[in-house]
C-alpha cells in the first residue's frame, strides 16, 4: 500500500497496449491476402481463394476488414467478456486467439479488481486513525447515553414523566 500511484497507471497503459497487440494479431489471422488491392498471385485466381467453406459445409465469400480499430473492438469486446456479436473471427486461428483473449480479460479483470482493492485499502496510518477516532465516538456516545441514564432516573425519583420528550 505504499508503493506510489504511478504503478498502477503502468498497469492500466499495459492493458491498453495488449489490447492493441491482440488486436492487430486478429486481424493478421482474419485477413486473406488475396483480397488485399493489387494481389497477382497465381492461386488467388482460384475460386477457393476468396469463397471459403466451414467446418459444416456452408460456404461464403470473404470479405477483408483492414481497419485495426474493428479488431482493437473486438479484442476489447472479447477481453470484457461482453460479446455483442457484430464481429466474429472466421478462421481456426483467429478463434484459438479469440479464446486466449477472453481468458487474458479475465485475469486481467480479476487484477484490476485486486489493484483497486488494494488503492482503497486504508494504510496503517489510516487505519490507527479510524480506530481512534471510533474509540473517541464511542466514548462520547457513552457519556451522553449515561447522562441520560441519569436525568431518567432522577425524573423518576421525583415523580415525574419517563419520557425524554
Amino acid at each position: 500500500s505504499d508503493l506510489p500511484m504511478r504503478h498502477t497507471v503502468q498497469n492500466l497503459v499495459s492493458i491498453e497496449l495488449i489490447i492493441m497487440f491482440f488486436g492487430y494479431i486478429y486481424r493478421l489471422s482474419e485477413i486473406t491476402a488475396c483480397l488485399l488491392p493489387g494481389e497477382k498471385h497465381w492461386k488467388c485466381a482460384w475460386d477457393e481463394a476468396k469463397v471459403w467453406k466451414t467446418a459444416t459445409g456452408a460456404e461464403f465469400i470473404k470479405e477483408n476488414d483492414l481497419y485495426i480499430h474493428n479488431s482493437m473492438w473486438f479484442i476489447f469486446i472479447t477481453m470484457t467478456t461482453v460479446g455483442y456479436g457484430d464481429i466474429s473471427p472466421d478462421t481456426n486461428f483467429g478463434r484459438f486467439f479469440s479464446v486466449i483473449a477472453c481468458f487474458l480479460g479475465i485475469l486481467l479483470t480479476s487484477l484490476i479488481t485486486a489493484t483497486l482493492n488494494v488503492l482503497l485499502r486504508f494504510s496503517s496510518s489510516e487505519d490507527s486513525g479510524m480506530h481512534v477516532m471510533s474509540r473517541e465516538m464511542a466514548r462520547i456516545n457513552m457519556k451522553e447515553h449515561a447522562a441520560d441514564i441519569i436525568s431518567l432516573w432522577w425524573r423518576r425519583r421525583r415523580g415525574g414523566r419517563l419520557s425524554r420528550f
